[in-house]
């Protein structure tokens, strides 16, 4: 099993980037903020690294307009930047949303961008994607290839 090392502050964190280790994640969050769904899995892309693919994140009416996505979002965020994960998505009104330009809008104030043009990652073809700490698609793809150039 490959493990991925980074540098979290100050610690040394060697933890292997696994299917039930995404599925625990999403099941704490789920819990912690009583979704009533929360559906976040491994996406593989043309590179086979494994990366995040967020598929919905449905919130209760009656909690809805309280921040709790928004406090998903930075979890989340948070997570794929631990493990310098790319995460995937294709905004949809089918769980509940009212207007897929707000959700992009949502999404962009967390780096999401659109994966289309001239930037379009070919890996994916979900409609967003954010690279890892604010990292450009070619800045990951130059350290990916830096990481793996001996591996």
């Amino acid at each position: 099993m490959k493990f991925r090392t980074l540098v979290a502050s100050k610690y040394l964190i060697a933890e292997a980037f696994t299917k039930e280790l995404v599925e625990n994640f999403s099941t704490s969050l789920e819990k912690k903020y009583e979704l009533k769904a929360l559906e976040l899995t491994l996406a593989l892309s043309s590179s086979k690294d494994p990366q995040l693919k967020l598929h919905a994140i449905v919130i209760p009416k009656e909690k809805r307009g309280m921040g709790i996505g928004s406090k998903v979002m930075e979890e989340i965020v948070d997570f794929a930047d631990k493990y310098n994960k790319i995460i995937v998505l294709t905004p949809s009104k089918d769980f509940g949303a009212t207007s897929v330009p707000r959700l992009q809008r949502f999404y962009s104030g967390f780096g999401f961008l659109r994966n289309t043009g001239k930037s379009k990652d070919f890996g994916f073809s979900e409609a967003m994607i954010r690279y890892p700490l604010g990292k450009t698609r070619s800045k990951y793809l130059d350290d990916y290839l830096k990481e793996n150039k001996n591996g």
